[in-house]
């Protein structure tokens, strides 16, 4: 078995007996502005469980110490932390998974968070120290193209998804 990270540990033992993920997830999303993001995660969860290379996933909380975090620099040089919204088990090792917005049918970016190319960066810079430490730990960026297509992007973030930065998830994940 591949050495991980402990936090990382925890997260797999949690998600492997925890009967109520579904219920805890539909909690957080009972405010009427977050229903969208609600089905953009149901769309990803729905991937996660119909494929055989992913064996277990989690979805991460998105603020306070109690969950998984990276550290990047805003544009005013402070650290801020980011959460990736899911952990994956997959055959090959650990998956950490940030979902943004996608794009329209028409191809205009929906994703409203400016700092995506810094968060990107900062993530991908990390995966990379846990691969330089033999940790089987790898990353990317998912969203949506304007064909409802989910897309991964582990290397060059840029905002318009039709790009060779660009390879769509279920190819990725197989």
């Amino acid at each position: 078995m591949a050495k991980i990270a402990p936090s990382i540990l925890s997260l797999e033992f949690f998600c492997k007996n925890s009967n109520n993920l579904r219920v805890r997830l539909r909690e957080r999303f009972v405010n009427p502005q977050l229903l969208k993001q609600l089905a953009v995660y149901k769309i990803k969860e729905r991937f996660c469980e119909r494929n055989n290379y992913i064996q277990w996933f989690y979805k991460n909380g998105d603020k306070g110490t109690d969950y998984y975090s990276v550290l990047y620099e805003d544009n005013n040089g402070k650290q801020r932390a980011f959460y990736p919204g899911y952990v994956v088990g997959t055959v090959e090792g650990i998956w950490i998974i940030e979902t943004k917005g996608g794009e329209d049918k028409s191809g205009n970016s929906q994703d409203i968070d400016k700092f995506s190319p810094k968060k990107f960066e900062a993530f991908k810079n990390y995966v990379q120290i846990q691969q330089n430490d033999g940790k089987q730990i790898f990353g990317g960026f998912v969203r949506r193209d304007g064909s409802e297509n989910l897309c991964i992007c582990t290397d060059n973030y840029s905002e318009q998804i039709v790009t060779p930065n660009w390879k769509l998830l279920e190819e990725v994940f197989k």
